[in-house]
């Protein structure tokens, strides 16, 4: 079988825990001396991959079966790609802290890609070294490639960043590469084979035959060839600077650019810094080891540098050393949706459109970072991929985030639904308002399903007032669930709006909420004035109603046209003992507390009972101007009749 890129025929009885020791064999070598017997049985010293595969081993870098066998060519040592990826990260030669660091990074993104044990210390330090990006990590476990043989060409890629010349790939200008099938390469993958021609890691001349094969599979014996000639490029070419401490470098032999960073690039440990120079082109500065950087004063690291920034630098003359870098602070401000979000990490991968483009970016989540979801502060792992976001970012660090959920769930009342002009597609605009009294608007479209009293309906069987529970994707309703909403409501109808070909419409005091609410006449509405069934013709202004309700629509109304039961307390201003009329400056009305300080008619009949303060009846016309008055009666909407008047 094959395992992690390594073949062995299991005997019956012993399968159980050799797979995974198996696809980790060739990672650690039990071996520790390279003498001149061969130490593989499959590999002899005639094999033309001998030497490469011997020296891998020695170091402990490979390994063979277990079984004194390599392997080292197809069909059985094919390497797969968990396999060829752990080699790779090892070949950075990871410091304890940094295994530490990238485990704690990536153990969750790999549990929840079901990497196994043995592979996942590997793939967590490519992550972590950058060898292979999160997002194309996803993209091959959902493309199955995760256990299936790696190409020649995806290596190359893979151990170009591995090598730290990730940036002298991308910066190279001319590439000549005379293979038959280099039309089958894109113009990066060029790149990343130049740059491993150049180091001596891949033979110019290609497979023999003209062509490059870039999507050959992998051998454990070309992979142990690559590894070497790397090891040995990387070994004459250390990552670790040998510059000295140099003295203060006097003014006269110092440079001054003020200009904007565009790229900051990594060479294993030598740092870059591009530039824009004083014609519109491109340059690059070698930041050194004693070279001082400060950002908006305050002395940092080169970690403090992003690309946008203004900078002064200060160069040594004639050289592309570094002495300075004053750099000021670069503040941006994006919107776009989020792509990619590993909270462990704090890294999150936006998508937003500039210039009509659409660009794909990374960023830092400060740890302090506020973040706020619909209104709400929220820690980073609440947010998800495909949320809506303001962000505030300084230095390619983002410390302000305002999210939108990309799905929304609201709950309310149907305040407005409305076709959306000129729409071909039958859209329309709804608003919904919750319990909270916020209000949301979403549009309805052809794919929306809709419900009213589990029945499927249309958007315009929709209505008014109607009970919604939305679901909702960005601003667009993915699902409506619909219920009529029927009320009993009692007040004083304070409009009528009645027009040709349309639903009549009545505004109505309601007496528990003092609030004025408009309804429409239902088409079968039942209708009694005073106790008579009649029809809307007979309803007036100042009727009282009592009336029943289903969304925004009146299905039935009682009226009485006496007017509306109500108390009233105020001070008499004027008092008419012939008309029996008073005007009362109004203190206290029950049905409407705006009322205050106007000034009303009270009518008061022949029969009406009058008491003073002690519930004694009094007459009218012991009524005298400024008393302070209780009046019970019945008003129409603009005059009140007295049934009982008490002194108070």
């Amino acid at each position: 079988m094959i395992k992690g890129g390594l073949y062995v025929k299991i005997r019956k009885g012993w399968k159980k825990g050799v797979t995974t020791i198996l696809a980790s064999a060739i990672l650690v070598s039990s071996i520790p001396s390279y003498g001149a017997a061969p130490r593989f049985k499959d590999v002899s010293a005639s094999h033309w991959a001998y030497t490469y595969i011997e020296e891998m081993a020695s170091l402990g870098y490979i390994a063979g079966t277990g079984d004194g066998k390599f392997l080292p060519d197809a069909p059985k040592g094919i390497l797969n790609f968990d396999a060829a990826m752990s080699l790779m990260a090892r070949l950075t030669n990871p410091t304890t802290t940094e295994k530490t660091n990238a485990s704690y990074a990536y153990n969750a993104l790999l549990n929840e890609l079901k990497i196994e044990d043995w592979a996942k210390e590997g793939l967590a330090i490519a992550l972590y070294k950058n060898i292979i990006t999160e997002s194309q990590l996803r993209t091959i476990s959902k493309n199955g490639q995760i256990k299936k043989p790696i190409s020649k060409i995806n290596t190359c890629e893979y151990l170009v960043k591995a090598m730290g010349l990730e940036d002298t790939a991308k910066n190279k200008q001319i590439v000549s590469l005379t293979y038959k099938d280099v039309m089958s390469m894109s113009a990066i993958q060029t790149k990343y084979v130049s740059v491993l021609i150049d180091a001596g890691v891949l033979d110019p001349k290609g497979q023999g035959d003209g062509t490059f094969g870039p999507n050959t599979q992998l051998t454990r014996a070309v992979m142990a060839k690559m590894m070497s000639t790397a090891y040995d490029y990387m070994k004459g070419n250390p990552t670790t600077p040998t510059t000295p401490t140099t003295p203060e470098t006097p003014k006269n032999e110092t440079e001054t650019l003020r200009t904007v960073m565009i790229k900051i690039s990594d060479v294993g440990v030598y740092k870059f810094l591009m530039v824009e120079d004083t014609n519109g082109g491109e340059v690059a500065y070698q930041v050194m080891n004693n070279t001082s950087i400060t950002v908006d004063g305050k002395a940092t690291t080169y970690l403090g540098l992003a690309e946008g920034q203004e900078v002064e630098l200060s160069i040594k003359k004639g050289t592309k050393e570094l002495i300075s870098v004053k750099a000021t602070s670069l503040e941006e401000e994006i919107s776009g949706k989020i792509k990619y979000l590993n909270s462990t990490a704090s890294k999150m991968t936006v998508e937003y459109t500039e210039d009509k483009k659409t660009i794909s970016k990374d960023f830092t989540v400060d740890k302090d970072a506020d973040i706020y979801l619909d209104g709400k502060s929220v820690y980073l792992k609440n947010l998800k991929e495909g949320d809506l976001v303001d962000l505030k970012i300084k230095n390619a660090v983002i410390y302000d985030i305002e999210a939108e959920s990309k799905e929304k769930k609201v709950e309310g009342i149907i305040k407005e639904i409305t076709p959306v002009k000129d729409s071909r597609d039958k859209e329309y605009n709804i608003t919904i308002v919750d319990s909270k009294d916020n209000t949301y608007k979403f549009l309805i479209d052809s794919k929306t399903y809709i419900t009213r009293n589990s029945r499927v309906v249309k958007p315009e069987d929709l209505k008014l007032k109607d009970e919604a529970y939305i679901i909702a994707e960005y601003d667009v309703v993915k699902d409506i669930e619909a219920k009529v909403v029927k009320k009993n409501i009692k007040g004083q109808i304070r409009g009528l709006n009645i027009a040709f070909n349309q639903n009549t419409e009545v505004t109505i005091l309601n007496q528990e909420t003092k609030k004025e609410e408009r309804y429409i006449l239902g088409k079968d509405v039942y209708i009694r004035v005073d106790r008579v069934i009649t029809n809307s013709r007979d309803l007036s202004v100042g009727h009282y109603v009592e009336v029943v309700t289903e969304g925004d629509e009146i299905v039935e109304i009682e009226a009485d046209s006496k007017g509306l039961e109500a108390s009233m307390l105020g001070k008499i201003q004027y008092i008419n003992s012939r008309t029996r009329e008073i005007t009362l400056l109004i203190e206290n009305f029950d049905l409407d507390s705006s009322k205050y300080g106007d000034e009303i008619a009270v009518y008061v009949k022949s029969d009406v009972v009058v008491a003073d303060r002690n519930l004694k009846s009094i007459s009218f016309s012991d009524l005298r101007r400024g008393d302070r008055i209780n009046v019970i009666g019945s008003y129409d909407g603009f005059s009140f009749i007295a049934n009982t008047i008490q002194l108070r």
